[in-house]
Order: structure tokens, then C-alpha cells, then sequence
């Protein structure tokens, strides 16, 4: 386990559940390394009514497994899926899920507490009005359109005393952690942009919604008093969207003055930064970023639908460093089209950039993606790829065409060494391992799974 971050998404639905007068509980397998003996045995003491898994479909095979042996219990509890799997593909999954009983597509704060008061007081009809529910009927299969929450606010905080953010002190989302305790924060939600290989719109849409900023610094209030967080993990889409919305954020904070370091791990739009902003940001705060950067070869990123050029990556890392805030970027490899030139293009761009790291992930055929869609319409995957594929980012299922996914593998074993192996990104890590000792143990267990397993 690379990294762990509380389940934030399920804290949004707990609030929602117990506003409908339920009891809830929030349990994070892979933090207590729960298998699915574990699991069903704290099933059987417990006799929860209903259990619901957050489900990728990386992890397709062990949600399945944890269904049907949960389904052999005496008293079974219902069992409703929800995520980005269901969110892309609900039909498909009940249909490859028989044992399970409900999924719920998109964002779920109206739908969930609906379904359980459905099945609290069954009434004719109730199921077909709840949002992005899909459920069996009469022998087949049905499903209703998702929504859309209209007004964030509404949803209030997360129940955090459910997902406790000192329990994931251990497993940070980056290398570098100025300050402990830190804890996740997400002030919007949705993507304005339609990049190919991206399927976050079948949960949150493309429409981008903003949490008002008095109802997130109440959030950041909270986790300052009752968990002592010193440092923010923004995980926002595009946070930076919003150029007006970020200035307020960061006064916000130089006016409380309460000192806190702030990062954005889930990536930045390259275009959406300027110098003045870097700076403000940097004077509120935030030490480290991420670049969506993608590919160094435009014919891709023109593919991807990115919008943004090598030309636009060049100059907008060079702000960043110039701001004074560590440059990282996200670069993909594998990708449908890409040739031995472009991945050379990749790598070229990486290595001039002024960056302290960079994540070389290998592409993935995602259910609901544009790009996926292309490649079943050309026979190139078949749909078992999405819920069979291995686990992680950094294992190889798909290759280009004039590739094998073992020579896809060693690009990207190739542009880690390449990155990482230089005097000035060995001097940066060596003198933050020596601030930060616990950083090693982070460096060798992602060494070890992006090098050596396969």
C-alpha cells in the first residue's frame, strides 16, 4: 500500500445517512488490512442491515469475492455498490455481480439515505425515483439517471470522526510532507475538460461546483481543533479553475494566519496558472503542486483532448520553480497511437523540466472513458479488461499497437531510472530523507513497485 487517504467520499455520505435517522459505520479494509474471512466474520457479529462497497474496478475481483462469501451468511445483508466502476458501468456490474442486490451511480448523498428508507417502508414505484439507482426487477435489470448535488453546502462536512485522519499519518499521497499531521481536503466538485482516458464525469459531472469558502474553512476549523492537522492535501479536480476563488482562498488563510502548508496531489490545469497567483499561493502556504502534464508529444496531447501544448508545459513549470513551489508532474505511457518517438518525446520533456518528481503511470482502459469506447469499437481490449486487469498504475494491461505490455513495462522501468537517477534529484531526496527519516520507507516501497513488480 503506496498511499491511503481517508475515505472522504463515504464521510460525505455517512453525514446524509444519519441525517435520515440510520446508523453508520465507515470501514477502511485496506487501513486494517481486513481480508474477506475478516470481513464476513465482523459481518456475522455484527448483522449490519445493508453493505455497501466503494468500488474500482481495479478492485472488481476482490469486491466480488467479499459478495458472494457475504451472501452465504444466514441473515445476508443487502449489498449496494458505489464508485467510479458502478458510477461508469451500472447495468454491466449488477449483471457480472449477481450477488449483488443494488448500485448507485454518481454522487449518492440523496440516493443512499432514499434506498434505505425504500427498503425500511417498501412502497410501489419507490425504487424507480431515487437517482442513479440500479436494481433487479422482474428478472432483468433496471436503472435510473444519476444527479447531480446542485448546492455543496448542503451536504454539510464530512462525518470525520468516522474516517479519523490520524489513522493515515502513515501512508501520505506524495513524498514530500512539510508538516504532520495533514489531512485531505476537497472544496468542488466536477471537470469542465473532457480528456479521453478520464472517467471522473460519471461520478461528478462536468459541470464544476464550488463549496462556498465560509463552509471550508469551518471544515479546516474543525480539523485544526479536533485533530491538531497542520498541513492540507487539496485533492480537488481543478481547484485552480476558479482564479478569483483561489485568491480569497489564500487571503483567507494569510488573514487567520494559522501557518498551515498546503499541497494539490491530485494534479493542476498547467493553464490555469499564472506568476502572481504562484506567488500568492506560495506566501499562503503551498510548497508543493502537481502538473497534469501527460505527454511530451503534442500529437498525444491533441489526442487526449488536454488542450494545452509542450510549448504551455514548458512555460508554465518554469512559474512554478520560479514561485518558489516544488514542481512535480503526472506523465501516462502506453497510450493508444504512441510510438517510440513520443514516449521518447515523454521523457525528453521530463527531463528538462525543472521538476523535483514525476509519476510515470501506465495508460489503463477505464470503463466510461472516450477513449475506451474507441478502443471496443476497434476490437483492440474487450470489456473483461475492466474488471480483470491488475491492481495498480504501474502494472502493464494494454499496449499500443507495435508494443507488448512487457516492452511498455520497460519504458516506463527506463524513464523512472532515467528521472530519478540524476546528482540533483538524488541530492533533493538524500537531504529530505535526512529531515523527514520516515520518507524512506515511502521511496523504497514505490522504488519496489513501479521497478520491480511487474
Amino acid at each position: 500500500m503506496l498511499n491511503c487517504l481517508p475515505p472522504y467520499a463515504l464521510g460525505y455520505l455517512a453525514t446524509a445517512v444519519r441525517r435520515g435517522g440510520h446508523q453508520v459505520r465507515i470501514l477502511d479494509c485496506p487501513l486494517h488490512r481486513l481480508d474477506v474471512t475478516s470481513l464476513v466474520e465482523l459481518a456475522a457479529r455484527e448483522k449490519p442491515e445493508i453493505i455497501g462497497f466503494t468500488l474500482f474496478s481495479s478492485d472488481f475481483a476482490a469486491v466480488a469475492e467479499a459478495c458472494r462469501a457475504l451472501r452465504r451468511l444466514p441473515d445476508s445483508p443487502a449489498l449496494v455498490l458505489g464508485g467510479i466502476h458502478p458510477s461508469s458501468y451500472a447495468i454491466p456490474t449488477l449483471q457480472a455481480l449477481p450477488e449483488a442486490d443494488y448500485v448507485i451511480a454518481g454522487e449518492a448523498e440523496e440516493s443512499l439515505p432514499a434506498l434505505l428508507s425504500a427498503l425500511e417502508s417498501p412502497a410501489p414505484g419507490s425504487l424507480a425515483r431515487i437517482p442513479g439507482l440500479g436494481w433487479r426487477e422482474e428478472g432483468r435489470v433496471r436503472s435510473n439517471a444519476s444527479s447531480l448535488c446542485a448546492d455543496l453546502d448542503t451536504l454539510g462536512l464530512p462525518a470525520w470522526d468516522l474516517i479519523n485522519p490520524l489513522h493515515y499519518q502513515a501512508f501520505p499521497p506524495t513524498l514530500f510532507v512539510r508538516q504532520r499531521p495533514f489531512a485531505p481536503l476537497i472544496t468542488t466538485r466536477g471537470c469542465p475538460f473532457h480528456c479521453t482516458y478520464c472517467g471522473g464525469h460519471n461520478v461528478s459531472g462536468y459541470r464544476l461546483r464550488s463549496r462556498s469558502l465560509d463552509l471550508v474553512f469551518s471544515e479546516i476549523s474543525l480539523l485544526r481543533e479536533r485533530f491538531g492537522i497542520r498541513e492540507l492535501h487539496i485533492e480537488d479536480d481543478n481547484f485552480t479553475w476558479d482564479r478569483g476563488r483561489v485568491v480569497r482562498f489564500c487571503e483567507e488563510l494569510l488573514r487567520r494566519d494559522w501557518r498551515l502548508t498546503w499541497t494539490m496531489p491530485n494534479g493542476v490545469r498547467l493553464d490555469t496558472l499564472d506568476l502572481e497567483l504562484l506567488c500568492l499561493m506560495k506566501r499562503a502556504g503551498c510548497y508543493f503542486l502537481i502538473l497534469g502534464v501527460e505527454s511530451g508529444s503534442d500529437r498525444i496531447l491533441q489526442h487526449m483532448r488536454k488542450k494545452i501544448t509542450q510549448a504551455q508545459v514548458v512555460e508554465k513549470a518554469a512559474l512554478v520553480a520560479r514561485a518558489g513551489i516544488l514542481p512535480h508532474a503526472f506523465f501516462m505511457l502506453g497510450y493508444p497511437g504512441e510510438t517510440e518517438a513520443d514516449l521518447r518525446a515523454t521523457l525528453d520533456l521530463a527531463l528538462r523540466l525543472p521538476l523535483i518528481g514525476a509519476h510515470f503511470s501506465i495508460f489503463r482502459p477505464l470503463p466510461g472513458t472516450a477513449i475506451s469506447e474507441e478502443l471496443l469499437a476497434r476490437g483492440e481490449i474487450q470489456e473483461f479488461v475492466f474488471t480483470t486487469a491488475k491492481s495498480t498504475f504501474a502494472s502493464a494491461v494494454y499496449a499500443p499497437r507495435g508494443f507488448t505490455p512487457g516492452q511498455i513495462k520497460t519504458w516506463q522501468r527506463r524513464m523512472l531510472v532515467a528521472f530519478y537517477f540524476r546528482f540533483r534529484i538524488l541530492w533533493r531526496y538524500g537531504l529530505e530523507v535526512l529531515r523527514h527519516p520516515g520518507l524512506a520507507v515511502n521511496l523504497f516501497r514505490r522504488a519496489w513497485l513501479y521497478l520491480f513488480r511487474a
